[in-house]
């Protein structure tokens, strides 16, 4: 399992409701990312999760108050797949999603990761060997098991 951890952050303008089209929007910027990261949901082998982690602040002295857009807003999410190439070309796809929305409203975006990146990895013969040997002379049983073969996911 590929596992990529993501976080997209909108920086626009804070402004009221009734200013919204005079200012970069980093609101609406997260809630297109987001309904365009909808259309890789579902893809065979792949899974996107994500959530909308910070609304941000809204207006000076009213920062909880609805006719208040906030400046800057963030999107996290996990991507993961079963093949490497495939996980990969869907990280990109995510990130393009997030810098079309920033394009579309004029809002600037920072991208980066937010937990490590886990790869897939395949068992190495030659040290497994060793360490059962190592085992075994310490006095522990080592049973060793069959590798199941994982279905690899194909377009």
């Amino acid at each position: 399992m590929i596992a990529e951890a993501l976080e997209f952050k909108f920086i626009g303008e804070t402004i009221h409701a009734a200013s919204v089209g005079k200012g970069a929007n980093a609101l609406t910027a997260v809630m297109l990312c987001s309904h365009c990261m909808e259309t890789y949901k579902g893809v065979p082998g792949q899974m996107v999760n994500y959530v909308i982690s910070s609304r941000g602040k809204g207006c000076p002295g009213l920062p909880d108050y609805p006719g208040s857009v906030p400046g800057v807003t963030a999107l996290r999410m996990h991507i993961r797949g079963t093949d490497a190439e495939l996980t990969g070309d869907l990280v990109e796809k995510v990130k393009r999603c997030a810098r079309g929305a920033a394009l579309a409203t004029g809002c600037k975006v920072e991208i980066r990761n937010w937990a490590p990146t886990y790869l897939d990895s395949e068992p190495i013969s030659s040290l497994n060997l060793a360490a059962k040997k190592n085992y075994e002379a310490i006095g522990v049983n080592v049973v060793v098991k069959e590798r199941a073969t994982r279905p690899r996911w194909r377009r």
